[in-house]
């Protein structure tokens, strides 16, 4: 935090939109805002944000940050829709499978190898080395190929590749 530094706050009392401010003075545990030089400063926690004069604020370090967390929560919302409608069943079986393998799926970062087993819808990932490849050039489009070699490290591994196909009706005019 320095002075100067612009900062996005979210008024959920006081209107809609984001609006800008500036951080106007840096403590140790603290930091002071305010939109204009003349305005009114609001304090704000360093290590959470949390605004302790406006507790409706909500402090953004960005505009994008706050535009992603509208995007999540708007995202997983719609998401719970689709899967609990009773029209659920427009989601195929291994759409729902992928799903859940993102969901399940630990951030890159913080997988640490080796690991018992990987999950990647379009790649290979080897559970020794962590190198991501092409499956399907790996299995030789062999859907019954069980064991395959890690391009990088050369260590065997099981695979059991998965295929969805999803077809659709073509109108007269598009069959001619």
């Amino acid at each position: 935090m320095e002075v100067g530094q612009k900062v996005y706050v979210k008024d959920y009392y006081g209107g809609r939109e984001l609006r800008e401010y500036e951080i106007v003075k840096v403590g140790r545990t603290y930091f002071y805002i305010s939109m204009s030089p003349n305005s009114r400063q609001y304090k704000v926690k360093i290590n959470n944000l949390a605004c302790l004069d406006a507790t409706s604020f909500k402090i953004y370090l960005s505009a994008q940050n706050y535009y992603d967390e509208q995007e999540y929560s708007s995202t997983a919302i719609n998401i719970e829709k689709i899967i609990s409608s009773p029209h659920y069943n427009k989601i195929t079986l291994q759409q729902l499978r992928q799903i859940k393998a993102i969901i399940e799926e630990q951030p890159k970062d913080e997988v640490t190898y080796p690991t018992d087993e990987t999950i990647s819808v379009d790649t290979c990932i080897c559970p020794y080395c962590g190198h991501e490849f092409n499956g399907r050039r790996a299995i030789n489009d062999d859907l019954d190929k069980r064991i395959i070699e890690c391009p990088k490290c050369k260590k065997e591994m099981e695979v059991y590749p998965s295929v969805e196909y999803m077809c659709s009706s073509i109108s007269e005019e598009e069959a001619t």
